[in-house]
């Protein structure tokens, strides 16, 4: 995959998104029901995974600059998510036929594609880190204006964007949500794809 692959499938899926808020108006006016701002918070959870694919197919085509101490991140093939620190020769016969920097391009390649998140901005600079990435250019980026999109989509996924101050009846128990808000975090995620492409 290169580098104008990587952006193509970036500006496709943000499109993706940018086409379910297009759709959010259609549903009518005034408050809307939780069933209808649900399309605005599909969206947020469609724009995390263009951000993080856009974070996981950077560090495919960055394995081969990968210092010795980010290989061993990865470990060996496994079923399990931490990776293997040891590999027995049955395991290995599996490979037979390939070269080592295939196996280990593959192998890495399927651990960053099955595993890899990136849950907070830490998470995010650290990716940059391991594709070595300038460190000047790494600070510069305003990260501020992502953690919004990163936190919001965790809200959605694993509390189903449930409104910590709803304390009745008579209020919301689902936070609310605006196209303003998603549109911002929409500029944040392309921000963020035009500052890696400038500067990698």
């Amino acid at each position: 995959m290169t580098k104008d692959e990587i952006s193509d499938r970036f500006d496709s899926n943000l499109n993706r998104v940018k086409n379910l808020v297009t759709f959010y108006p259609a549903l009518g006016k005034g408050r809307r029901s939780v069933s209808h701002t649900d399309i605005l918070r599909a969206a947020i959870v469609l724009l995390h995974a263009t951000l993080e694919d856009l974070l996981r197919s950077y560090l495919v085509i960055s394995i081969c600059n990968f210092s010795d101490e980010i290989l061993d991140s990865y470990g060996f093939p496994s079923a399990n998510k931490r990776g293997g620190e040891k590999i027995k020769i049955s395991e290995l016969s599996k490979y037979k036929g390939q070269s080592i920097e295939c196996f280990i391009t593959d192998s890495i390649k399927d651990r960053i594609e099955r595993y890899e998140t990136f849950n907070n901005v830490a998470d995010v600079k650290k990716a940059l880190e391991k594709c070595c990435f300038p460190q000047v250019p790494v600070g510069r980026f305003d990260y501020a204006k992502l953690a919004p999109m990163i936190d919001r989509r965790h809200k959605i996924v694993h509390q189903a964007d449930k409104n910590e101050l709803a304390s009745g009846r008579g209020n919301h128990q689902t936070a609310s949500i605006g196209v303003r808000t998603v549109n911002n975090y929409i500029q944040a995620v392309q921000g963020f794809k035009i500052f890696v492409v400038a500067n990698w």
